[in-house]
């Protein structure tokens, strides 16, 4: 019994490393239908993490230990640095930037290293071998109880589009977002990208056509947008230079891989990713216009001058 009290200490004092995030979505979401069913969902997981300490075989519960250890220093990691939720979305692009993990420790580490020690409460509350009284329980059950809630929260983020995981015990979202963004690989559809179905004009193209993209500042930051904004020249071209802003209308997401990524195929609201994934993109059409398409990068150089 001793043993047992230890381990539901131990996943006790890890939930309330996150007290403060729990207060704040508490007082965000008030006195709502909606607090019902987040304390129910938060209970439901909870009790997928008592119930995954019950596990008699000692291999799978280890293994239930690692897996939600994991993703729990994910989420918090996440959640930790940006002071926000971690969503579907979000999860998608920390995923493919993956790579960039080394950057992320070297600047964040501070805040990422006191993960440790709360995902070691989880891992030991969970990892320590149960008392025998839990032989009382079928033996089933402590196995698929985490499994039912996960696929509970799957359910809830599928239908509240990848929102609504901020507070609840960490190691489900990823999780669900995990098994969701698999499910959606597996159903993708997988046709060949378009070429370009327009023919190509026989008038010779005469000029240069220059795209400026700025990554990581709001539209209205410039003066193009905004008559008090940043100075850029580009409000009053010299003779000969027609200037298009598309800041606004390529601006569809907060992130800027994301935005780039409708910048260079376009689409609209309601087909933009079938667009983005079967049409064929801006240099394509440039390229079947007979334009030799050049890539400068110019975040490197502006570095180089800093130094």
């Amino acid at each position: 019994m001793t043993r047992l009290l230890l381990k539901f200490a131990l996943i006790a004092a890890y939930l309330a490393c996150d007290w403060r995030t729990i207060e704040e979505r508490l007082l965000s979401i008030g006195l709502s239908p909606a607090l019902g069913i987040f304390i129910a969902m938060f209970l439901t997981l909870t009790a997928g993490l008592l119930a995954a300490a019950l596990i008699r075989n000692g291999t799978v519960r280890i293994l239930f230990a690692v897996i939600f250890c994991i993703a729990s220093a994910g989420q918090q990691s996440i959640e930790w640095v940006t002071n926000g939720p971690l969503t579907y979305e979000n999860f998608i692009n920390l995923f493919h930037a993956r790579d960039n993990i080394g950057s992320a420790l070297t600047q964040y580490g501070q805040i990422l290293y006191r993960v440790v020690p709360v995902t070691l409460l989880l891992f030991f509350g969970i990892a320590l071998p149960p008392v025998h009284l839990h032989t009382r329980i079928p033996a089933w059950l402590p196995t698929t109880a985490p499994l039912i809630a996960l696929a509970l929260l799957s359910v809830l983020l599928h239908q509240r589009g990848g929102e609504g995981s901020r507070a609840l015990p960490a190691p489900f979202a990823p999780l669900s977002f995990a098994a969701m963004m698999a499910i959606e690989n597996l159903l993708a559809d997988d046709r060949p990208r378009r070429d370009v179905e327009i023919p190509r004009s026989r008038a010779p193209v005469d000029r240069d056509i220059i795209l400026i993209v700025d990554e990581s500042i709001a539209g209205n930051y410039l003066d193009i947008n905004n008559p008090a904004g940043v100075a850029t020249g580009l409000d009053r071209p010299p003779p000969g230079i027609a200037i298009f802003n598309y800041g606004y209308a390529a601006s569809i997401h907060t992130c800027s891989a994301t935005s780039n990524l409708g910048l260079r195929y376009g689409g609209t609201r309601d087909e933009y990713r079938d667009t983005i994934a079967h049409q064929p993109s801006i240099w394509r059409y440039a390229s079947r216009a007979g334009l030799r398409t050049v890539f400068i990068e110019a975040r490197p150089a502006v570095a180089r001058c800093k130094i």
